[in-house]
C-alpha cells in the first residue's frame, strides 16, 4: 500500500510483490490529495482526506469518520509583571545587605547588591507592614487572611543560608492570630516583644516569650480615619514609645509619650493646639524631633494646607548642652571623651597577691 500521484492526486494504490507492474488504485479522490496512510494488522487503512479521517476496510469503499472534539478556551493567568512602581512598606535589614517591600499584596526580599529578589508570601490574601527583625533573621508583616487582619512572622530554615534573598527553605508562623483586626506590627529593639494595632485604635504589647499581651493606649489616645492610619516608634531601649496622640475632641494632633511596660498614663509632650506628628527618636533616645505646622503659613480656620517645619525635644540637660555647642566646642569634647576612654582602656587591672 502506498500514496501516488499516477493518477493526478494522492490516492491510495497496490500492487503485489510478485507483480510490480499490476497497480491497482484503491482510491479515486480527485479536488485534494490523500495524506497519512496508515494500516492496520486486520489490513484496515486510515487516511486523511480534505482535513477529515477515512477508514477503508478490505474491498470496501472509504468510510469518513464522525470526529467530534470539545474544545475549551485555554488562558494562562501566569505573567511575568516587571516591579518597576508600587512597592510599598520598604524595609532594610539591620546588617544593610536587604531590603523588604510589598508589591501587589505579597511580601518580597531583594539584595541591595546584585538585584536578587525572593518571594515570601503567595497568598490570594493582602500583606502589608513588613519589617525585619533588629537581628535580621525573621521578617514581620501583617495579612488578611480569614476575614480579619493577622500578624505573621517568617524565618529562614536553614542555618546556613544568612539571607533571605538567597533563601531556599521558609517557615511561616502566626504571631497574633484572632477575629480581631490586627495590623501595623514592629519588634521592640531587643526583638523580644512586638507593638501592633488592634481594631485601629488600640495600641498594645506582645511579648513573645510569655505569650501575652498588654494595653498601651486605646481610644483615649488614638483616633483613626481608616486602618493602617497610627503612628508609633520604640525607644531605643525599648523602655518607651513616642506616637501620634490625637486627644478625643481635638481635632489636630499632639506627639506622646507612652511607658512600654503599661504602667503610668500617656504624656503630651507639645501641647501646641497645633498640628504635630511624626516624632523619631534622635541622640541614642535623648532627644525626638518632629513635624510641626505651628509657625507655618495655614488656610484660614486651619481647614486646608499649611506649611510644617522640623522641630527637637531634648528628653536629658547633657543633650540639650552638647547640641548648642558650636563647631569648636564639639570638636573639642569630641577630643576629651576620645582622651578620656583611651585612658580608661589603658588602665592596669589591680594584681591579687
Amino acid at each position: 500500500m502506498y500514496l501516488s500521484e499516477a493518477n493526478g492526486s494522492f490516492n491510495v494504490h497496490k500492487f503485489a510483490l510478485d507483480s510490480p507492474t499490476k497497480v491497482e488504485a484503491l482510491t479515486s479522490f480527485k479536488k485534494h490529495p490523500v495524506r497519512f496512510l496508515s494500516q492496520a494488522k486486520d489490513g484496515t487503512l486510515c487516511f486523511s482526506y480534505a482535513g477529515n479521517l477515512y477508514t477503508m476496510s478490505p474491498k470496501a469503499k472509504p468510510k469518513q469518520l464522525n470526529v467530534n472534539i470539545a474544545a475549551d478556551a485555554r488562558r494562562n493567568n501566569e505573567q511575568i509583571v516587571p516591579v518597576s512602581a508600587g512597592a510599598r512598606d520598604l524595609a532594610v535589614s539591620s546588617n544593610g545587605k536587604e531590603v523588604a517591600f510589598v508589591f501587589r499584596g505579597e511580601v518580597f526580599v531583594t539584595s541591595v547588591e546584585g538585584g536578587v529578589t525572593k518571594r515570601i508570601t503567595n497568598t490570594p490574601e493582602q500583606e502589608r507592614s513588613v519589617s525585619f527583625s533588629p537581628d535580621g533573621k525573621a521578617l514581620l508583616y501583617s495579612s488578611e487572611r480569614g476575614n480579619s487582619w493577622k500578624i505573621y512572622e517568617t524565618k529562614i530554615s536553614r542555618s546556613e543560608e544568612p539571607y533571605f534573598y538567597a533563601s531556599t527553605l521558609l517557615k511561616e508562623t502566626p504571631i497574633i492570630e484572632n477575629a480581631k483586626e490586627n495590623y501595623q506590627p514592629e519588634y521592640s529593639p531587643d526583638g523580644k516583644e512586638i507593638a501592633f494595632i488592634e481594631d485601629r485604635m488600640t495600641l498594645k504589647v506582645y511579648n513573645i516569650a510569655s505569650k501575652q499581651t498588654r494595653t498601651l493606649l486605646t481610644d483615649q489616645e488614638l483616633f483613626s480615619m481608616g486602618d493602617n492610619d497610627q503612628y508609633f516608634s520604640w525607644s531605643p531601649d525599648g523602655k518607651w514609645i513616642l506616637f501620634d496622640y490625637s486627644i478625643p475632641g481635638v481635632p489636630t494632633g499632639e506627639i506622646g509619650i507612652v511607658a512600654s511596660n503599661g504602667k503610668g498614663k500617656a504624656t503630651n509632650l507639645t501641647e501646641s493646639g497645633f498640628q504635630d506628628f511624626r516624632p523619631k527618636w534622635i541622640l541614642g533616645g535623648k532627644a525626638m524631633v518632629w513635624f510641626s505646622n505651628r509657625d507655618g503659613l495655614k488656610s484660614v480656620a486651619q481647614g486646608g494646607n499649611s506649611q510644617v517645619d522640623a522641630y527637637a525635644l531634648f528628653f536629658t540637660q547633657e543633650a540639650f548642652d552638647k547640641y548648642r555647642l558650636n563647631k569648636e566646642d564639639a570638636a573639642l569634647a569630641k577630643d576629651l571623651e576620645e582622651k578620656a576612654s583611651k585612658a580608661d582602656t589603658t588602665k592596669k587591672k589591680p594584681t591579687r597577691m
